[in-house]
């Protein structure tokens, strides 16, 4: 398995090329330049881009939200949930906490259009 970037939770990057590595097979010099200085990264979950974050946020917004036909949408290097029929559009945010399902918190930035 190439030790080479791709899109996932967690990365490192070294200090001094600057390449990104997955976190999981962390060479311990960089292949590039040599050096042994990382910089260790964690991800939101909420800056991850892939299907698999899309459902789980998803899942989130219908426990939380409490309504039908909701999508899920990745822009500007976040996720944001809208209701079609409304118009309606939360940011969604990492959060911890009972109020949060899956940890996962929706902050309401438009409200529904009454058309």
């Amino acid at each position: 398995m190439s030790a080479e970037f791709s899109e996932g939770k967690y990365y490192c990057q070294c200090v001094d090329c600057e390449r990104k590595f997955n976190i999981q097979e962390l060479p311990p010099k960089c292949p590039l330049c040599g050096s042994y200085r990382w910089n260790r990264k964690n991800k939101l979950n909420t800056e991850t881009n892939t299907p698999t974050m899309e459902k789980k946020i998803l899942k989130a917004a219908h426990k939380a939200l409490k309504r039908r036909n909701l999508t899920a949408f990745f822009e500007h290097g976040q996720w944001w949930i809208e209701h079609r029929p409304s118009g309606a559009q939360w940011s969604v945010c990492d959060a911890s906490g009972p109020s949060c399902p899956d940890g996962f918190d929706f902050e309401q930035v438009t409200q529904e259009s009454e058309d």
